[in-house]
């Protein structure tokens, strides 16, 4: 087995010359399989277990570590083999912190793209605003329907126009 300081998370093992001697990783033999990779550790209590599964390309094993009080067992990791590689499951804490970087990310790229759209609209609602403000020096406002209606700003419906919505 290779020293235990080198297991990282993304740390893996594969064993192809075991594999073709003994016709791959199965149920009867994944264990002795494991003892081979950096993952095997031994400890007062400690012991690695085959977990149910129903796929044989991926089996799963437990470290599990025997309670004080004798009954039972506290699972400290979880492993699994897919196709003749081991890999080491990641902790809740590591999976949640993926999560929610990932999620940050996606929020931050969101937050900048709704900024980017607000700016938009703020430079058209500004130019809607003063362009009536540039126009209103040059022709002064109406100061009656009439002079709206002959300007064409509010068209009168005619009389046989219906006027339902």
């Amino acid at each position: 087995a290779i020293d235990q300081t080198t297991v990282t998370p993304s740390t893996c093992f594969l064993d192809p010359v075991w594999l073709q001697q003994v016709g791959g990783a199965r149920a009867d033999n994944v264990l002795a399989y494991f003892e081979r990779s950096p993952f095997y550790e031994t400890g007062e209590g400690l012991e690695f277990a085959l977990e149910r599964s129903r796929n044989p390309r991926c089996l799963a094993i437990s470290k599990r570590r025997k309670k004080a009080t004798g009954d039972g067992f506290d699972v400290e990791a979880y492993f699994y083999v897919l196709d003749g590689t081991i890999y080491q499951c990641p902790t809740i804490d590591a999976l949640a912190t993926s999560r929610l970087r990932k999620a940050g990310n996606y929020l931050t790229k969101a937050f900048g793209e709704m900024r980017a759209e607000c700016d938009r609209l703020d430079e058209a609602r500004r130019a809607f605003v003063e362009a009536p403000a540039l126009a209103s020096e040059k022709t002064p406002a109406p100061r009656s329907r009439a002079e709206l209606e002959s300007r064409g700003w509010l068209n009168p419906p005619r009389d046989d126009e219906d006027l339902k919505l």
